[in-house]
């Protein structure tokens, strides 16, 4: 059947008796588990040395913005399941104390699923009465999850997105959720998942049996779960959430983090006096805007960045130990660490078809996807859309578009 939009209606204010009897889950009460073993292949090339929810956005990684809102919502515990490039969150987070969590660590191996990567860490930290799962790879707020904690178990967050091509689309009947039908080709704005659900303990047992018999991913289990007769719950929420899925998606993710939080210019920050710097950007520690250099935001640059004379960057997620040359224009864009930008290069935005595999993205107002240590010569201009692989070169001059390699030369 066709995916029900969701209304406007407000679950918490719907003054059915069973709504009014529900009780708020407490945060003590239930097991956090944050998803954050897969490798992130379709965010190329910003996942080349990194797991994907190490992925840097407004100055912290992904994942520091996710279990930044678990203890906003309350809770001082996680249980975080680790896998590809484990090592690198574990040794970025430690114990958790620095962002006031007590984080267990669980190793997935393989990366086969989330439904696994749940079973992954019943297995290893036993079955809790109640668990909230989310991804560690989503930005979502506190106030979301707080919203899915006054819902019984089990129960799902969903929202609505005008691509849900690129998730799965959940039918609603009512306060349930009747199926979800994962990357659907369907235009037009429909409810999703966010993967963020709220689990009682049979639900739990459910996926450690399914996952047994071979089934790995939650949407499948869940599934099962309304096919066998469980009733799964919607929390429906207008509160933040949003996936990276694909590179493009960090440019308006940064957008949404700056407009949600005050993250000034660090002081160690060199602006020159002739230097414009406008709305919400964030400038991290030893990054230097020379003369005439222009940044509007919003805008995010890394630690240790070098903007040269007349160079204008404009709503562009820029890394660390980048260096943007004089009179070059960024707009849109994301640059990995290390780039080169040449004098006179021009990463303009715009309108865009890119092309992953066997799909086609139409991308409005993208600008260029430039991968770790790339090289973009002077005078070098890149198309709308155009995605550059860590340490490819584009020659000075060169008019570049479409995907380029990692350690290619164009020219």
């Amino acid at each position: 059947m066709p995916p029900t939009l969701l209304s406007n209606k407000d679950p918490l204010h719907d003054n059915t008796p069973q709504e009014w009897l529900t009780l708020p889950q407490q945060p003590e009460t239930v097991t956090p588990i944050v998803l954050a073993g897969g490798p992130g292949s379709r965010l190329w090339p910003l996942t080349n040395t990194r797991p994907k929810p190490m992925v840097p956005l407004a100055g912290k990684p992904i994942l520091e913005w996710c279990l930044e809102a678990l203890h906003d919502a309350g809770f001082d515990d996680t249980i975080l399941v680790v896998g590809h490039k484990a090592t690198t969150i574990q040794t970025y987070f430690g114990d958790g104390s620095d962002i006031g969590l007590d984080i267990t660590y669980v190793h997935q191996d393989p990366q086969i699923g989330t439904a696994h990567a749940v079973a992954t860490a019943l297995e290893d930290a036993g079955i809790p009465q109640t668990a909230l799962v989310l991804g560690g790879d989503n930005v979502v707020s506190s106030e979301l999850i707080t919203h899915l904690l006054q819902d019984d178990p089990p129960s799902l967050a969903v929202t609505k997105s005008a691509e849900p091509s690129k998730y799965g689309v959940v039918q609603i009947e009512g306060n349930r959720v009747t199926g979800i039908t994962e990357k659907p080709h369907l235009g037009g704005e429909a409810s999703i998942s966010t993967g963020v659900c709220l689990l009682d303990r049979d639900s739990l047992d459910t996926i450690q049996h399914l996952v047994r018999e071979g089934t790995t991913g939650l949407p499948t289990v869940l599934n099962r779960i309304i096919e066998e007769g469980h009733p799964l719950g919607v929390s429906r929420s207008s509160k933040t959430w949003l996936d990276a899925v694909y590179p493009w998606d960090l440019v308006p993710l940064t957008e949404l983090l700056l407009a949600r939080h005050d993250l000034p210019a660090s002081t160690t920050t060199d602006i020159h006096g002739s230097a414009t710097v406008q709305g919400a950007v964030h400038i991290g520690g030893g990054s230097s805007i020379h003369a005439q250099a222009t940044v509007t935001g919003p805008t995010s640059i890394g630690a240790n960045v070098r903007l040269e004379p007349r160079a204008l960057v404009h709503r562009s997620l820029i890394l660390e130990g980048t260096r943007i040359g004089p009179g070059s224009i960024i707009e849109a864009s994301v640059l990995a660490e290390g780039v080169h930008i040449g004098a006179g290069a021009v990463l303009g935005s715009g309108d865009s078809q890119i092309v992953t595999g066997d799909e086609v993205h139409d991308v409005h107002g993208i600008g260029a996807i430039v991968g770790e240590g790339a090289t973009i010569g002077p005078g070098a201009v890149l198309h709308p859309g155009t995605i550059v692989g860590a340490g490819a070169t584009i020659a000075p001059g060169t008019i570049a578009k479409g995907r380029i390699p990692d350690g290619a030369w164009v020219q």
